[in-house]
């Protein structure tokens, strides 16, 4: 697990590797990398990078936080407003279409099932602490383990197809597929 600073300089230094992390898995692989290189490229001790992460590894589940915060943040989310699904769907793929080089990133790298794991794990520890009063909580927690895995499959198949349809749109597209049943009668 990352440390968590409570400094300012102590986050600036983090974010910075970080920053370099990602810039670097831009071009190669995550497997390629060592904590010796990151440490030349980032200009740092080895003794700094574990000062702050334990692992590689570490700074994926610092960067999938971020990423949450983030979307989080810029959603403006207030659990006492009524979101709807399909206003929902439309601030997730927001979001993500402007993070299209993190999908590529974290697919190139084979990451999907550590970043799925942790946006779950966020998702329960947001809902945990803000919980929705229209919504009962178990069925909340339900929800994100039925939805989150579908709209993440989602936002690889957008990656696939070149992110060629809109945000809106595609959360349209996703609220009938998750409102319509599978089979007919």
């Amino acid at each position: 697990m990352y440390k968590t600073c409570k400094k300012a300089q102590a986050k600036r230094r983090q974010k910075e590797i970080l920053d370099i992390f990602i810039s670097i898995l831009k071009k190669r692989y995550l497997a390629d990398l060592t904590v010796s290189e990151l440490c030349n490229v980032a200009k740092i001790p080895r003794k700094v990078f574990y000062r702050y992460f334990d692992s590689q590894l570490d700074l994926i589940d610092l960067w999938c936080d971020t990423l949450f915060q983030e979307l989080i943040e810029n959603a403006n989310i207030n659990p006492y407003d009524r979101l709807t699904d399909v206003q929902f769907f439309k601030l997730f793929f927001s979001f993500w279409n402007k993070q299209k080089d993190i999908i590529k990133i974290i697919r190139k790298n084979q990451l999907s099932n550590q970043f799925f794991s942790r946006f779950t794990d966020q998702s329960i520890a947001y809902v945990s602490k803000h919980p929705f009063p229209s919504i009962p909580q178990k069925e909340l927690l339900l929800r994100i383990h039925i939805i989150l895995p579908g709209i993440i499959s989602i936002l690889y198949y957008w990656d696939n197809e070149d992110y060629k349809t809109s945000p809106n749109d595609l959360a349209l597209m996703t609220h009938q597929i998750m409102t319509n049943p599978l089979i007919k009668k």
